[in-house]
């Protein structure tokens, strides 16, 4: 098969993992691509997004998968349908779920799945004599999962509204979501799905903050755990039916012919789960702990669900636990440096396994020049293991940090410690 992915994240970089596995003489294309990603696909380079689509379609591609979400915001996937290619992610009509939090809260409140309760401002000094601290504070469009604050103190406040209203980091039209502060532990489920059909991958764990024990700024995710283990059978049961049935419920009263993914970012609390947000896309740095468990035709088990018939025996996940963490450019998510040389990368094999460890390296901003590679953003790599002994897969990884790493390089240290869900 001709398989082309768009994006070129560590989400990006396994998804392309996994597809290549699928099936050995599978043809990887890319855009735009990373230094990992560039070691598994065609050695084709797309200087723009107009080339890469002239080229999928003039070599009818079997298959396109799409990582980020502004691709799925812009429309790509309906380009792609009108002519005739076959694309995983939902049309743009159906990407309000995660483009616009005042829909995705209507949504929800509409179909009675669980969410907290919130509000709307279009201006900072109105949104400043109406909220009561704790206060979770939301941009209500794209962000690249750095438009939400939780703010515990009125400075907080006052450095969101400095960035939002004033700054306008995130642009132009402005509208903020101020949504009751919920107490609990976060969890990510995300399902793949068509019309009649859903798959649920393992459940997992994002750490969005930027250093250990949840302190500093939200990022785009620091690292993840994932397994099926990681809740108990009364939780998933309580998640399928207040959450996931309901929104699917809702995609076919809204008469959604929705295909791809879903990410349910959930709090679960004392009372149960609530919905803190929707994507339409599957999560980073989820994906990467959740395609590292990952076994068999990803390619075959996407293909049935666009045709109408999911086929749940082409993939299995193994019965383990699944940690990955982030390396990133120092001053990450604010400005950072690049073009720093990354030591130790090429001790890593053929399929990316490091030494003797069993850690799998993911790549996201980094570029390879000269047989060398170099950062190129602000998450720059993850280092992923399987096991079952929680304890043994992070002091795996936390180890391999000592063999790969670049100027101004860090990392959480506390990745992987794993939530009980079921106390409080």
């Amino acid at each position: 098969m001709k398989i082309f992915v768009f994006g070129a994240g560590g989400r990006e970089h396994a998804l392309c993992r996994k597809l290549k596995e699928s099936n050995k003489k599978n043809i990887i294309y890319s855009y735009p691509s990373n230094g990992g990603i560039d070691c598994i696909k065609e050695n084709i380079k797309f200087d723009s997004i107009d080339e890469a689509l002239k080229f999928i379609i003039d070599n009818r591609i079997d298959l396109v998968v799409i990582g980020p979400e502004q691709y799925l915001v812009d429309g790509l996937v309906d380009i792609l349908e009108e002519n005739k290619i076959k694309v995983f992610g939902p049309k743009k009509k159906y990407t309000k779920l995660e483009s616009s939090k005042n829909f995705a809260k209507e949504f929800m409140i509409k179909y009675n799945i669980p969410t907290s309760s919130y509000k709307v401002f279009f201006d900072e000094n109105e949104l400043k004599k109406n909220i009561d601290l704790p206060i979770v504070l939301k941009y209500d469009g794209l962000a690249a999962g750095k438009g939400v604050s939780v703010c515990f103190t009125e400075q907080e406040v006052e450095n969101f509204c400095e960035n939002v209203f004033r700054k306008k980091i995130f642009g132009e039209n402005i509208s903020v979501i101020a949504e009751k502060y919920l107490e609990g532990k976060e969890l990510s489920v995300i399902i793949a799905l068509n019309s009649k059909d859903y798959f649920i991958f393992p459940y997992s764990q994002d750490h969005k903050r930027a250093f250990d024990n949840n302190k500093g700024p939200n990022t785009g995710g620091m690292g993840a755990i994932a397994s099926y283990d990681l809740i108990n059978k009364n939780l998933e049961e309580e998640i399928k039916d207040k959450i996931i049935f309901r929104t699917l419920n809702g995609l076919i009263s809204e008469g959604f012919n929705y295909i791809g993914f879903i990410f349910f970012g959930l709090m679960i609390t004392k009372d149960g789960p609530f919905v803190l947000e929707y994507n339409v896309r599957m999560g980073d740095p989820e994906t990467q702990s959740i395609m590292n468990l990952l076994e068999g035709d990803f390619a075959e088990f996407l293909l049935s669900l666009i045709n109408g018939n999911l086929n749940e025996k082409s993939i299995r996940f193994q019965d383990l636990f699944a940690i990955n963490v982030v390396a990133a450019s120092k001053g990450y998510p604010d400005n950072y440096e690049k073009n720093k040389l990354i030591e130790g990368i090429n001790d890593f094999g053929q399929n990316e396994e490091l030494l003797s460890d069993g850690v799998f390296i993911y790549h996201a901003g980094t570029i390879k020049k000269d047989q060398k590679f170099y950062t190129n953003g602000g998450r720059v790599f993850s280092l992923c293991k399987n096991g079952e002994d929680i304890f043994q897969i992070r002091n795996d990884i936390y180890k391999s940090f000592n063999k790969v790493n670049f100027e101004g390089m860090f990392y959480r240290k506390d990745i992987g410690t794993y939530t009980d869900f079921n106390s409080f």
